[in-house]
């Protein structure tokens, strides 16, 4: 999802008036400022910086989307094992007098990436699984890692238990039809590891695996249906917002200058109906009153 952006369809209409090489200097900038935040020169084409501010709205309403995804699964995941840690604690015996309850206790914060690491290098060995070994610890895996470990209270056995059950299965394993193979960046990615804990994996000496392939491969099916709408209606309602904020931008111009790439954006919305569709009250009159004269004239020479 952060490596994909797409684009309104609506926003045709309005930009078939660019030029071949305005279109080839607004995409560049859109995809910069997708890829890293870049925003376009104050020097380019007036035409291209007002298309550049519609497309933008698009990959804001997206990016934002995405972001708000992200940070309810991670909420998502942190109640999960605050009720699962919950439950476990209940189940345990009582501390003797005088004993700090392990429960109550405070955990260190401090990860041992290495030692981490060095226990997935040598389940890799043992296993005879076909992922690949961690060479470098990077930022990048440093802050999986960590993430991971903040979902288990710094439980570093817990993450090992889940690393275990993903070297067991086959499907990860590249028996699948495109024979794909997961790596540990992969299995330490939210959404991923939230799948790899929700399925159910079975662990060694627990063979299942058309049973856990099913499950890696079809989740809930509802609930990732329900999960794509909502995110859709996200999408689309933040886009709206941004066209209709746009749109009146628009409207406001072609009323200062009726000439303007604005005001031809703002024209055309108005007679395929969006201005409506967005509840604005506008109405074009110069431009009205020179279709109205151009269907007099053709009137009156018809007659």
């Amino acid at each position: 999802m952060k490596n994909r952006i797409s684009l309104d369809l609506s926003n045709m209409e309005a930009f078939k008036e660019l030029t071949n090489i305005q279109l080839g200097e607004l995409m560049r900038a859109v995809f910069a400022y997708a890829s890293d935040g870049t925003m376009l020169s104050e020097d380019a084409d007036q035409a291209v910086r007002v298309a550049f501010a519609f497309l933008k709205a698009d990959v804001d309403a997206e990016r934002d989307s995405y972001k708000r995804r992200c940070e309810r699964n991670k909420e998502n995941a942190r109640k999960r094992w605050a009720k699962r840690n919950k439950s476990k604690s209940a189940h345990k015996t009582s501390t003797p007098k005088g004993v700090a309850s392990p429960v109550l206790q405070e955990k260190t914060a401090t990860v041992d990436y290495e030692k981490l690491v060095a226990y997935w290098n040598r389940r890799v060995d043992e296993t005879k699984s076909s992922m690949a070994k961690v060479l470098n610890i990077t930022p990048y895996r440093k802050k999986l890692i960590e993430e991971r470990l903040a979902e288990y209270n710094n439980d570093n056995k817990a993450l090992q238990k889940v690393l275990d059950k993903a070297l067991a299965d086959p499907y990860l394993n590249g028996k699948n039809p495109s024979k794909w193979v997961a790596d540990f960046n992969w299995l330490l990615k939210p959404e991923n590891f939230s799948r790899l804990v929700e399925s159910g994996i079975t662990a060694p000496n627990e063979p299942k695996p058309q049973a856990i392939k099913t499950r890696i491969t079809e989740p809930d099916l509802e609930s990732e249906r329900l999960e794509a709408q909502r995110h859709r209606e996200e999408i689309e309602f933040t886009r709206a917002e941004q066209q209709r904020n746009n749109l009146l931008a628009a409207t406001k111009a072609a009323d200062r200058n009726p000439n303007c790439l604005q005001a031809k954006m703002a024209y055309n919305a108005y007679k395929d109906g969006t201005l409506a569709k967005l509840g604005i009250e506008w109405t074009p009159k110069t431009a009205i009153n020179d279709t109205e004269r151009r269907d007099t004239e053709m009137a009156k020479r018809a007659s």
